[in-house]
Formats: structure tokens, C-alpha cells, sequence
């Protein structure tokens, strides 16, 4: 959980070279009111999901969300939604990985593994602001999004320069789930190999 405002740079990090990886153990949750900024000036970096949301064969959802990030709206009295912000310089790119290794051929999925991993790569109820970001191999094991799930009192959804690819969900939305209230705004992005 992000106590108050967090930056991350990536590419500051002591022993992570460019190709790097990040193992991702646990969600990350960014609450109503906080900050959270991923970057990387000059480095290609992956954040890998290595340990949240592996579901057993023939579990078809999870007994609770799994996601890389959880960003909050509002609740109670706090006045600011919760803020993620995850960017790469221009030429650079963070690539968020669920992990899962899974083929999409149309409609169809074919799983190398048993395992399912995640139910989406971030959900969205307050600001996500995503730029020159991959999101890869998401096999979304619960609700809709395989990437990402926004929230119809998600205040703002931002996706610059990215690319979603294998991704899927057993709900709606193998790339992107949004609410019919909720609005995106999506510039120069690529979503391939998605499915639901």
C-alpha cells in the first residue's frame, strides 16, 4: 500500500541493467488520496507478476482479486482519487508481464501451463496515466479487463504510446474493460492478440 506520495525510478535501481527484470510479489495498492510514479529515463524494464493470482487447473476464477495495481477512487471524506503513474522516456518502455504463457488463435486460448494467473494487470477507480508501457500475458482469471478493468467512478484513464498484447479474459474486454460511465482517452496505442 502507498502511504502517501511514491516515486520509483526504475532505472536508478542498483543491479538492473537495461532488459532488466522487477519480480512483482504482491499487489500494489495505491488508496484514495496517494501518489504512485513508475519510471525509467533510459532503460527497457519488465515488472513481472511471479507470485499473485496462480490459480490451481480447472479453476476457472479466483477466491479474491488479483492484480498488479489497484488504483482507488473516492471514499469517505478524502477529496483526490487515487493516482498511478507508470511512463518511459521516448525510446524506452516498462513492460508489465502477468506471467501467464498461454497462445490466443481467434477465440480460441491454448494454455501451456495449468496455471491462470491475475484477474487484470491494474484496475482503475481513480487516475491512471500509462505511457510508452507494454502489457503482456494476462491470462484473466476473474471479472472483465485483461489488462485493465476502469471502474465507472474511475475519474481519468490516460494510455499514451502503449501496446496490450496477449491478453485475455473470461469476462468482457480482453484488452480493456471500461464501465459505461467510465472515459478513456487513448493516443497512438497498439492492442493485439486479445481475446474474451
Amino acid at each position: 500500500v502507498v502511504d502517501s506520495w511514491g516515486e520509483i525510478k526504475l532505472d536508478e535501481l542498483e543491479g538492473l541493467e537495461d532488459g532488466g527484470v522487477v519480480e512483482l510479489i504482491n499487489v500494489i495498492r495505491i488508496p484514495e488520496g496517494k501518489t504512485l510514479t513508475i519510471t525509467t529515463s533510459n532503460k527497457n524494464i519488465t515488472i513481472r507478476n511471479t507470485n499473485i493470482g496462480r490459480y490451481p487447473e480447472n479453476e476457472v476464477s479466483s477466491v479474491g482479486r488479483s492484480r498488479m495495481f489497484t488504483v482507488k477512487g473516492l471514499k469517505s471524506d478524502i477529496t483526490e482519487h487515487g493516482k498511478l503513474l507508470i511512463e518511459a522516456a521516448s525510446g524506452y518502455k516498462i513492460t508489465l508481464d502477468g506471467g501467464a504463457d498461454f497462445t490466443i488463435n481467434g477465440n480460441e486460448i491454448q494454455r501451456n501451463t495449468n496455471n491462470r494467473t491475475l484477474s487484470e494487470a491494474i484496475a482503475n477507480e481513480g487516475n491512471l496515466e500509462l505511457e510508452n508501457v507494454v502489457i503482456q500475458n494476462v491470462d484473466g482469471a476473474d471479472a472483465n479487463g485483461g489488462a485493465i478493468n476502469v471502474s465507472a467512478n474511475a475519474n481519468e484513464t490516460k494510455l499514451e504510446n502503449c501496446k496490450i498484447q496477449n491478453c485475455y479474459s473470461i469476462g468482457n474486454g480482453g484488452a480493456i474493460y471500461a464501465s459505461t460511465k467510465a472515459s478513456i482517452n487513448i493516443n497512438n496505442c497498439i492492442i493485439e492478440s486479445c481475446s474474451a
